[in-house]
């Protein structure tokens, strides 16, 4: 299995690969409920498109995940 690859980014804050975000959604099978929440969305959804990582502070990630009763600070590895 690869390894979970995190960078580290200003003040400790760690990013995480957009890769292993959508891995863990596929796990726990909210992927498509991600990705209508984001198309709802079109701002959202380009920025959501750009990004190869996502960082942990994340205001718009944090609020995805807990509007599909996810934990933030689980999915995104904190």
């Amino acid at each position: 299995m690869a390894a979970i690859r995190r960078k580290v980014i200003n003040n400790n804050v760690h990013a995480i690969s957009k890769l292993e975000l959508i891995k863990r959604l596929e796990a726990v099978d909210r992927f498509n409920d991600a990705l209508s929440i984001l198309k709802a969305d079109d701002l959202l959804y380009e920025k959501w498109s750009a990004a190869s990582e996502i960082r942990q502070d994340d205001v718009n990630a944090r609020a995805l995940f807990q509007n599909l009763n996810l934990d933030p600070d689980v999915m995104l590895g904190k």
